[in-house]
């Protein structure tokens, strides 16, 4: 069945919404990801050419399709006039606009000359114009929107003529929401852009972390070493990466920022940097690093209670992924501005766990605040102007104490999970999840995605076969049959028989018969698909 088409109105309350901002130009995912970084409020593929670009193609569908997923911004696809066909092509990739333009000769670059923009007076018309091309400078930008213009749109030289883009984009973008203030245009401008001042960075509000966040829901986030791992992953099928430091520390740290940028530059899909909790100059490093997203989970085992000092994600560019094993390490994630829930079966004691223990351990906070949710709604039945009542109320506030425990800071943030009724934020379940059943039980049971550990890659013969069975298990979850089709020849680490947790020595002489699985060649040609 076919989507409704919108009205026109919706629409023209779409455009809005970009007014007073920046569209980028990119060739590339790696530009899609700096673009956002850098405060613009869409994107635009387009084609490489070396020779004068014409209107008779739109850029490869398969990188529309690769932005789509690598960003949350919106992503605009530049057509032919009147092709229709590009137009459905490119919607059902996944584009939010649809750019109908010839792509003439704009001239040279560096210039910003619109001679008929003095002939009409652009507010009396009643849809949003944006300027396009060659517009190169914050001071340019900021002439353009005195002249009436709602936006500007930045051609792909910006990446390609700069050493340093993100600079030039955001003083791009400071021209375009300072035009009225020369002296913040003019900082802007100076070097490029390169000397505007950090403070300048723009930071998403929440509800564009939280589109971040959406788009790694129903999927799986692999942890990865290298950007081998990393393109194995994204392969096959991957919602995001987390680079892992290589440390036999009982106190795990971030990764070489070096790694981070490198997986980074390899993917498409967001890079999640991994830091300690309340460690708020990791998560800046792994930020400048690359990492779209941070996860502020790394903790101290048998510690972990005494690391009351949790990051300020409201500080952050990306949004935050934060570790939870109760409700008021939910409550606490929610103060401080986290995203998304990250819930572990390595408990405060530093014991290990499976993924049945994951999920007991989400069961005991939802049975945490049905507790408090029938208390808070028995205090609002209890008259306080009742004197037959104050007793009661006290007893009532007694339990509520009982719950809240150590986490007084948090206490109206669970009184307010407590009247949802629900956690608030996405829940993803992460370590000992290893086999294509283990994720069918994490989704079965209500979470939002699942994390898996670099184990996945230990066996580089299978490495991708296994990866791509956990990517399907998540679609698959409430189906036996398929899950074990799925679950077949998926190599030792699947079963037990290999991994850091529980290597098996191999006898002198050879190893074992499972060893057999593990020489398997797979297709190298794409990724492997188990089920349609």
């Amino acid at each position: 069945m076919s989507n409704p088409l919108l009205d026109i109105d919706v629409k023209l309350e779409f455009a809005r919404r970009l007014t007073g901002g920046v569209i980028i130009e990119v060739q590339e995912d790696i530009h899609a990801k700096i673009a956002q970084r850098s405060g613009a409020r869409a994107v635009m593929p387009v084609a490489f050419s070396d020779e004068k670009e014409t209107s008779e193609t739109i850029p490869d569908q398969e990188l529309i399709a690769i932005i789509c997923d690598a960003v949350a911004l919106p992503v605009f696809a530049k057509i032919q006039v009147g092709h229709t066909m590009q137009a459905k092509i490119a919607e059902h990739f996944g584009v939010s606009f649809i750019d109908e333009s010839d792509n003439v000769d704009d001239g040279e670059a560096g210039g910003a000359e619109y001679p008929l923009v003095n002939l009409v007076n652009l507010k009396k018309i009643p849809v949003p114009i944006f300027a396009s091309g060659f517009i190169g400078t914050p001071a340019n930008a900021a002439e353009l929107m005195s002249k009436g213009f709602d936006g500007v749109i930045i051609d792909r030289s910006v990446f390609t003529n700069n050493n340093n883009p993100i600079a030039l984009i955001r003083g791009i973008c400071t021209g375009v929401a300072n035009y009225k203030k020369p002296n913040v245009v003019a900082a802007a401008s100076k070097d490029g852009g390169q000397s505007m001042p950090e403070k300048k960075k723009p930071l998403p509000d929440q509800k564009l972390k939280a589109a971040i966040i959406n788009k790694l829901k129903k999927g799986v986030i692999f942890e990865v070493g290298n950007e081998e791992h990393a393109l194995i992953a994204q392969r096959a099928g991957a919602r995001a990466v987390v680079p892992v430091a290589d440390s036999g520390d009982s106190v795990k740290r971030m990764p070489d920022p070096k790694t981070v940028k490198a997986i980074f530059d390899a993917v498409a899909i967001p890079t999640i940097g991994r830091v300690r909790v309340g460690h708020i100059i990791e998560a800046q490093i792994m930020e400048k690093a690359g990492a779209d997203i941070i996860d502020e989970s790394e903790m101290y085992g048998k510690d972990v209670k005494r690391v009351k000092l949790c990051i300020d994600k409201s500080k952050l560019y990306g949004p935050c992924f934060f570790t939870a094993f109760n409700l008021g390490e939910v409550a606490k994630a929610i103060r401080t501005g986290a995203s998304a829930i990250r819930i572990t079966a390595e408990d405060p004691n530093g014991s290990n766990g499976n993924a049945v223990q994951i999920v007991q351990i989400r069961n005991q906070i939802i049975k945490q605040l049905k507790k408090l949710q029938d208390l808070v709604e028995k205090k609002s039945k209890l008259n306080p102007a009742d004197p037959a009542n104050k007793n009661k109320i006290k007893e009532v506030d007694y339990d509520i104490g009982e719950i809240v425990g150590d986490y007084k800071k948090e206490k109206d943030f669970m009184i307010k999970l407590a009247v949802a009724g629900k956690i608030t934020l996405p829940v993803f379940a992460s370590n000992f999840v290893a086999t294509p059943a283990d994720v069918a039980l994490i989704m079965q049971h209500g979470f939002d995605g699942v994390f898996v550990t670099e184990e996945v890659f230990e066996n580089h013969m299978s490495s991708l076969r296994y990866a791509n069975a956990l990517v399907h298990a998540v679609a698959k979850y409430d189906d036996p049959v398929a899950l074990a089709q799925i679950s077949e020849d998926l190599g030792r680490n699947a079963y037990g028989g290999g991994g850091k947790r529980k290597r098996r020595k191999r006898r002198a002489g050879g190893g074992d018969k499972s060893d057999k699985a593990e020489t398997k060649p797979i297709q190298a040609s794409g990724p492997i698909t188990i089920l349609d």
